[in-house]
This record gives C-alpha cells, sequence and structure tokens, in this order.
C-alpha cells in the first residue's frame, strides 16, 4: 500500500512539473513573437506590481515602537509597593533582617524576578543570591540614578535581563521615610 501511495505521488507530481515547464515553454514562445493575449499580459503586469509593492514595503519596513507592559495604573501599584517594602524595613540595620524582608515580598509579587535595595553609602541588599563584581557600586547603576534624579518612581525601558533572557522592566524610587530616607529600592519585573 505505501508502495502504491509512492508512485501515485512520484506520477501527480511528475505531471505537475510537466504541466507548469509546457506552460512556461508556451509563454516564453508567444512572448517571444508578441503573440500573449492581453487578459495574461495584464495578470502578468499586475503580478509584477504587487511583486515590486512587496519589495518596496520591505525596504521600508520600521521596527515597531516598544510598547510598555507596565500601563499607569500597575506603575502606581508598584510605587505603593516600593513605598510598603520601604516601611516594612525601615527599621532594620541587619543585612539579613532585611534581605529577608525583600525575599519575602518576592514571594508575593509574581511578576517580581528581583528586588534590591542601595544605601547612598553603595550598601546594597538584594532578595536573592547572585554573584556581583567586588566593585559593584549601586549607586553609579541607572535604576538608582533615574530614580535619585525623578523624586519619584523610575521605569526603565523594557529589556532582555542577562540572567534568564526574559523581556523586563525596572521599577525604582528613591525612599523618602526615615531613616531610609535616600536609599532607593528597584524591583525587576517580568513581561507577562
Amino acid at each position: 500500500m505505501l508502495i502504491l501511495k509512492k508512485h501515485i505521488l512520484i506520477m501527480t507530481t511528475s505531471i505537475l512539473v510537466i504541466t507548469l515547464l509546457t506552460a512556461c515553454s508556451v509563454n516564453e514562445k508567444l512572448r517571444d513573437k508578441g503573440e500573449i493575449p492581453a487578459e495574461i499580459r495584464a495578470s502578468q503586469e499586475g503580478d509584477s506590481k504587487v511583486i515590486d509593492q512587496i519589495i518596496e514595503n520591505s525596504n521600508s519596513y520600521e521596527e515597531p515602537e516598544p510598547v510598555d507592559f507596565i500601563d499607569a495604573q500597575a506603575l502606581k501599584m508598584w510605587d505603593e509597593n516600593i513605598e510598603s517594602i520601604g516601611k516594612a524595613i525601615e527599621d532594620f540595620n541587619d543585612r539579613d533582617q532585611i534581605e529577608a524582608v525583600l525575599m519575602r515580598y518576592l514571594e508575593v509579587y509574581e511578576q517580581a524576578q528581583i528586588i534590591y535595595l542601595a544605601s547612598p553609602k553603595g550598601d546594597f541588599y538584594i532578595s536573592q543570591v547572585i554573584d556581583l563584581p567586588a566593585e559593584y557600586d549601586p549607586t553609579t547603576r541607572p535604576w538608582y540614578l533615574n530614580a535619585v534624579e525623578a523624586g519619584e518612581i523610575y521605569e526603565s525601558e523594557s529589556y532582555v535581563d542577562a540572567f534568564n533572557e526574559k523581556n523586563i522592566i525596572t521599577v525604582s524610587k528613591e525612599l523618602k521615610n526615615a531613616p531610609k530616607s535616600g536609599w532607593v529600592l528597584g524591583i525587576d519585573i517580568v513581561e507577562n
């Protein structure tokens, strides 16, 4: 049965190829003699215009503008979340206590990939263990600098995370409540 199917497939393909070659040959002979019927010439010219338009469109293709995956309402929610985390850590000075709070919040926020906090002196607290270079200074990073400059919640452009290759954005904000005033809290949020 399988052999019969193969033979039928080969014969059908052969017939289609022969028909196509014959049509091309006839078309070439008619074209050479100038005897191509008007309908076929119009069809070929129309096909040519369509192909030209496709080529023109592909040459003028522009990348779409990036679309934020956090709207104003979600950004307000993240702003409130940062304030809440800031209040939860304001009385802690011990690294373990602060990082435990960051880890608890990380478990609550499904979209959050990582939560981190930096003091103006460069002390850095993070919700999970990540190997950072010894010279890493969080106060020189865009998430820190932009939050301090903005004076409100800062939202980065979407980017591909180096660790997990997912699209993420960073939201960060300078904390205003003492004794952590001047500290910046950041959250990396994974795109859904």
